[in-house]
């Protein structure tokens, strides 16, 4: 029934929204279970691997069963999520099992560019190939969280962009470049995110980047003229006319129609989860003989996330709103509310 609910309707009806969400999802999650081989779960701490587990247990309970679970952390403070695994693991009484990524990764270098075939450089692929490497040992198969984000709003990116929005028109580029110059003065904080590492960030991606590549101003490291400098002058001249953000600005033009929300939703299922989050996941399990699975990205939790408006995602501020809700007395509310860290490495 959903399928064909326009927004109004869809918005009119919320909890039929929820309910929706936990019977597609949950269903979503035992279908993937089905398996003859041992299964676990990767549980980073965050809502969209609880969501999994919780679920999980649900039907591991009506199998007879228990979920196996598996977590990397960091010695890090601000990088480490384990405790918050822990949390979630002693909450549905998996078979939990952590490691910890130390300095000495970087020695796997070598051996895991190999698996890549292309040029890659999203470096949470150390944990992910730490992580993959771990469960290998227990299971065969993991369910893992990627989707998430990319359907319900989950990145830091959309507050950016809305902050972008409201605030760019208020004042000239001039003075964005001025305060992205002052604050690029400022030496980066040694924590994972924080307050100076936001507004760093913030300032360089209203002032170098184009405004119409939406988000994806905060999801580059690298701009063209920065690039540029390292190229030879013959790689120069063949890169003239050639726009690095022709895929960016191809897939965001799509949908037009479509609340401005969900198009930034469909770029980066289409680009950010299709050329790095999934290619990583893939080559770092395949590298350990794992197989991984991912139910958010099941055809029907992905259908019906596209048929609810952004305005159910990120409401007053609050990513994930919808499935948030979908999620209350399932998981641990201090799992729900707490901010989105990501799963990156101390560089």
């Amino acid at each position: 029934r959903y399928a064909a609910w326009g927004y109004q309707e869809l918005y009119l009806h919320l909890e039929d929204a929820i309910e929706a969400l936990r019977t597609t999802f949950g269903r979503a999650v035992d279908s993937q279970m089905m398996s003859d081989v041992p299964l676990g779960v990767f549980l980073s701490g965050g809502i969209d691997s609880a969501a999994i587990v919780a679920f999980m247990a649900d039907a591991a309970q009506r199998r007879g069963t228990t979920v196996n679970s598996f977590s990397m952390g960091f010695d890090d403070g601000s990088y480490n999520e384990l405790p918050y695994a822990r949390e979630v693991a002693a909450t549905f009484a998996t078979n939990h099992r952590e490691g910890r990524v130390t300095p000495d990764v970087a020695a796997l270098f070598d051996r895991l560019v190999l698996h890549f075939d292309q040029p890659f450089g999203d470096v949470s692929l150390f944990p992910t190939f730490m992580v993959s490497q771990l469960a290998r040992q227990h299971v065969t198969v993991a369910l893992a969280g990627d989707g998430g984000d990319e359907l319900f709003g989950g990145y830091d990116a959309y507050d950016a962009e809305a902050l972008a929005a409201r605030w760019q028109g208020m004042a000239p580029q001039a003075l964005w470049q001025a305060l992205d110059a002052v604050a690029s003065l400022v030496p980066p904080a040694d924590q994972k995110k924080g307050l100076v590492n936001k507004v760093k960030r913030f300032a360089e991606g209203v002032a170098r980047a184009p405004r119409d590549i939406a988000q994806y101003r905060w999801m580059t490291f690298a701009h063209p003229a920065e690039k540029g400098r390292l190229y030879t002058a013959a790689l120069r001249d063949r890169l003239v006319g050639a726009d690095v953000h022709a895929p960016v600005r191809e897939v965001l033009g799509r949908h037009r129609g479509d609340d401005f929300l969900n198009r930034l939703l469909y770029a980066d299922l289409s680009v950010y989860l299709a050329d790095d989050i999934l290619v990583k996941v893939d080559r770092m399990s395949m590298a350990t003989s794992l197989e991984t699975r991912a139910p958010f990205l099941d055809v029907g939790v992905m259908e019906l996330a596209f048929s609810m408006p952004g305005r159910l995602k990120i409401r007053d501020g609050e990513r994930k709103w919808v499935l948030k809700r979908a999620l209350e007395g399932r998981v641990p509310a201090s799992i729900l509310h707490r901010k989105k860290e990501g799963f990156s490495i101390p560089m």
